[in-house]
């Protein structure tokens, strides 16, 4: 095993350092968009701060669970549930990124050139020496999980959109 080299601002770094940094840009979108449906599905929206300091994953769970509890339709239901549990698995990508080391490597013997992917050791699951180790990341797999971020906040912010307009008919017809 080649003995860990510390470096900084290697000319390699840059496509890395750019792909990183759109999945957490479009991560952030999908973090502010639970926000957006607590807004919306909470019966009193001015207690969404009591949810800002959770973490995505915590703030999806109560998401789901208002989905759960104030669906109109069984579809919109599915796709909505769906949606979220895909931006969980985004957020495990997003957090293996942004709180762990980085370790680049090259998957043949020689270690020339740009390397071909990275390796991000998880502290906690090392210390407790945790098995399987999730596979290498590549950039082309950081690519995938921004693309699916970005679609995924379109797609999320069209059924809260639905979930609105139904409330708002329904609202409507309790006031007549």
């Amino acid at each position: 095993m080649s003995p860990i080299v510390y470096s900084r601002d290697k000319p390699f770094f840059r496509p890395w350092a750019t792909a990183i940094g759109k999945l957490v840009l479009n991560f952030g979108s999908l973090e502010y968009e639970t926000l957006e449906w607590l807004v919306q599905m909470l019966e009193a929206p001015e207690r969404v701060s009591k949810f800002a300091g959770l973490t995505f994953v915590q703030r999806t769970d109560v998401v789901k669970r208002l989905i759960g509890d104030r669906a109109f339709a069984g579809t919109w239901k599915a796709a909505s549930l769906q949606r979220w549990e895909e931006g969980k698995q985004i957020a495990t990508i997003r957090n293996r990124l942004v709180h762990n080391p980085l370790v680049f490597g090259w998957s043949g013997n020689a270690e020339e050139g740009a390397p071909d992917y990275m390796d991000v050791p998880n502290v906690r699951e090392a210390l407790e020496l945790a098995e399987p180790r999730p596979a290498p990341i590549t950039l082309v797999s950081i690519g995938k999980a921004t693309d699916r971020a970005a679609s995924l906040v379109e797609e999320l912010a069209r059924l809260r959109k639905e979930w609105c307009a139904l409330r708002d008919a329904d609202l409507a017809r309790d006031e007549e």
